[in-house]
């Protein structure tokens, strides 16, 4: 039975799940990998099996733009500021319509697929344990925020539906001319 996506720690402190490890047999749950318990387990026991385990947020990127912007696509960005001067580096190769990062354009999206830099940011989520308050006053979701604003702020990425378009950049034959 599928009962929720996410940190199952409270459902399995107050009892709302019962441990699994004696519904499998051992070398089953041992098949599963480190990542997929840490999501599937409480204190060392199994409150639930993985079916899927997605990343919310990946990078990847073009090799062949990275070149062309005069970036080393083996040394991806690993801050906001490298992200901002590699978006502006590829800004400068990319066609019209085209964008040097792309993300979730609607707010339902763009919620679900950032919970995993909300809870890197500030080492938990902006929602109480219990899911009854807001807890989204740390410093650190601003720092979230600004980053997806500069992104915005600069044509790096579409604009959110809930925002008015982002006119697409010329493209670099256009600049040229």
């Amino acid at each position: 039975m599928y009962i929720q996506a996410g940190r199952l720690d409270t459902a399995a402190r107050t009892g709302t799940l019962l441990a699994l490890d004696d519904l499998f047999e051992a070398d089953v749950l041992a098949s599963v990998t480190d990542i997929a318990k840490e999501v599937s387990q409480y204190q060392g026991q199994f409150y639930a099996f993985p079916l899927l385990v997605e990343p919310q947020m990946m990078l990847y990127w073009n090799r062949d733009l990275f070149e062309q912007a005069g970036l080393d696509p083996d040394t991806p960005p690993a801050s906001w500021d490298q992200m901002y001067d590699a978006c502006e580096a590829l800004a400068g190769v990319m066609g019209n319509g085209e964008f040097a990062l792309n993300t979730a354009v609607d707010s339902g999206t763009f919620g679900w697929t950032t919970v995993a830099a909300q809870q890197h940011v500030a080492g938990h989520l902006p929602i109480s344990d219990d899911w009854t308050s807001a807890d989204a006053e740390d410093a650190k979701y601003e720092e979230l925020i600004n980053f997806y604003k500069t992104l915005q702020d600069n044509a790096w990425i579409p604009a959110s539906r809930w925002e008015k378009a982002t006119p697409p950049r010329p493209s670099a034959r256009a600049r040229s001319r």
